[in-house]
């Protein structure tokens, strides 16, 4: 298996699964959270988890193309700017004390490998 394959695979499983939880346990995460699950809260979880599973599904869909350098470009470029700018987000609110959470320790991980991952695709 290449790298670019198991990049995919294995971001389009996370995305799925979260967009999974994001989409039927919205309440549950807002009060896990520490938020009172308002309906507008819960519909923007809801419409985070289908932004979550429709990049899954493009990342499985795609797992067996080539990619790198200028190949599959838009698709890599896409999910580096996913990863890459959510990753620099959860690290501004681990760095301001705003959130220090077991999760956001977990997002952060996830966020912080895969953009990398996404970069060596990139840039190789």
């Amino acid at each position: 298996m290449s790298f670019s394959y198991i990049t995919m695979a294995f971001s389009a499983a996370i995305l799925v699964i979260l967009g999974m939880v994001y989409s039927f346990f919205p309440q549950e995460i807002l009060s896990e959270l520490v938020q009172e699950p308002t309906p507008i809260l819960v519909l923007v979880l809801q419409l985070l988890g289908a932004v979550y599973i429709g990049f899954g599904v493009m990342n499985w869909m795609l797992k067996n193309v080539k990619i790198g350098g200028i190949y599959a470009r838009p698709l890599t470029l896409g999910n580096f700017a996913h990863f890459f700018i959510g990753g620099l987000s959860i690290v501004r609110l681990v760095i301001e004390e705003e959130a220090s959470s077991f999760y956001v320790f977990i997002f952060l991980v996830i966020y912080v490998v895969f953009a990398g991952m996404f970069a060596r695709l990139i840039f190789s």
